[in-house]
């Protein structure tokens, strides 16, 4: 009998499974353009990765961009160069942090591409098995039902703050990091404030 149940559990438990959702999020297999996922990790390492649901390299990542970047103060020796000051840009790079910054961030780039290959042939896998994804997960704390959502409404929530788009999609751990450092940088940067003086005209308070 329990050899019996367990036959019939394997056989319930797909072997080629489209994705998987909790309370918290959704994860599933679909085509993607590897290229763009390299993009993304090209743009920010740790982006392409979250993008795939891949959290945890993909938070970490970020993190040791945002280390590195800021002791290596790479970012602000692309705005000298990109301005015409090459000395200062030589002068203010950190080389111990910039020999740090390198190897990972052709990691992220090689590993996100790598990654979106082999996420399409799963993907191309389930939808021969012809394997679905069950439609909701509830728990004490949340409930997650999958159900079809605007493109476009997400777009308008993230453009007006980045993380909201996620939460939307009831992507609530990558909506959440998104927004707290969303909130963090516009914080610390007087983003918003510089937008408002812009709008008014106020040019030098902008500045």
């Amino acid at each position: 009998m329990a050899q019996l149940e367990q036959q019939q559990a394997q056989q319930q438990t797909p072997r080629r499974p489209k994705g998987a959702m909790n309370f918290l999020a959704t994860n599933f297999f679909h085509l993607r353009n590897p290229y763009t996922i390299a993009w993304w990790s090209f743009t920010y390492p740790g982006f392409g990765h979250i993008s795939m649901g891949s959290y945890i390299i993909g938070f970490l990542l970020f993190f040791w961009e945002m280390l590195t970047n800021y002791m290596a103060k790479v970012n602000l020796a692309i705005m000298y160069t990109f301005t015409g000051r090459f000395d200062m840009a030589k002068e203010i790079v950190n080389n111990r942090w910039l020999l740090f910054y390198a190897p990972v961030f052709i990691y992220a780039v090689w590993d996100s591409y790598r990654l979106a290959l082999q996420l399409n042939q799963l993907a191309i896998l389930a939808d021969r098995n012809k394997q679905t994804v069950q439609p909701v997960s509830m728990s004490f704390m949340e409930v997650n039902v999958l159900d079809k959502r605007s493109p476009w409404v997400a777009v308008v929530w993230s453009l007006l703050a980045p993380g909201l788009g996620h939460l939307y999609t009831h992507r609530i751990p990558t909506g959440f990091f998104l927004l707290v450092w969303w909130i963090a940088i516009a914080y610390y940067s007087t983003l918003l404030q510089s937008i408002q003086f812009t709008a008014l005209g106020l040019f030098e308070e902008a500045k």
